[in-house]
């Protein structure tokens, strides 16, 4: 019966925080209100704060989640390629035939920024510091990495492929002609790869500096 009753509480917890992501995936955290959240569930509002002491804890625990199976893929990716590679080919994989809507790699991004945009006092650095400590089991748990170097080159290939998602997304709601997601993610990874000083903005300011006069 414990077991059961166990299995009846993960199951609850993880459909309070599911429905709490979809809220803010498809309303913002204006419709994530622990009203909508529970009747999104089918619970009361006291089952719901059994579970979680606010609703930032809700979605940070989807948030927590999502980023779990993720480093699963990326370790199983890294075992035949260097980190970097692997990181790269996930962000691949998960834009072509990855999961869509709130389990989709784009929603991770926007669920954690509507998670940094919630009051602080609600948020708290309690949250905060539970999405470094994730990101962190990934790096070092799941691939081994403990030099800055390594670590610095992760965060921007994974930010820089979230970067490419969010300019498609902002170039096609405004009607502009963009590249495809995968042809922008390729060409930012491109960027990271080559470093800052092969960018066409950092040669042209290069190029027109002007020397400083003698004193």
């Amino acid at each position: 019966m414990t077991g059961i009753r166990e299995t009846k509480k993960a199951t609850t917890r993880a459909t309070l925080a599911r429905c709490t992501a979809e809220l803010a995936y498809e309303k913002g955290v204006e419709g994530m209100t622990v009203a909508a959240i529970t009747a999104a569930a089918g619970v009361s509002q006291r089952t719901f704060h059994n579970y979680f002491d606010s609703r930032e804890q809700a979605l940070l625990a989807f948030i927590e989640s999502s980023m779990e199976k993720l480093g699963g893929k990326l370790a199983a990716l890294a075992e035949d390629s260097d980190p970097i590679s692997a990181v790269e080919q996930l962000v691949i994989n998960e834009v072509t035939t990855g999961d869509i809507g709130v389990d989709s790699f784009f929603a991770l991004d926007r669920l954690t920024r509507a998670l940094l945009s919630t009051n602080p006092a609600d948020a708290g650095e309690l949250q905060l510091a539970a999405l470094r400590d994730a990101v962190d089991r990934i790096l070092t748990e799941q691939l081994g990495l403990t030099d800055f170097e390594d670590v610095v080159a992760v965060h921007a290939i994974l930010h820089a492929g979230f970067v490419a998602l969010i300019y498609h997304d902002f170039e096609t709601r405004h009607g502009r002609d963009v590249d495809d997601p995968l042809t922008l993610i390729r060409r930012a990874f491109t960027v990271v790869r080559g470093g800052v000083d092969e960018t066409p903005a950092h040669r042209v300011v290069s190029r027109t500096r002007v020397p400083s006069s003698p004193s």
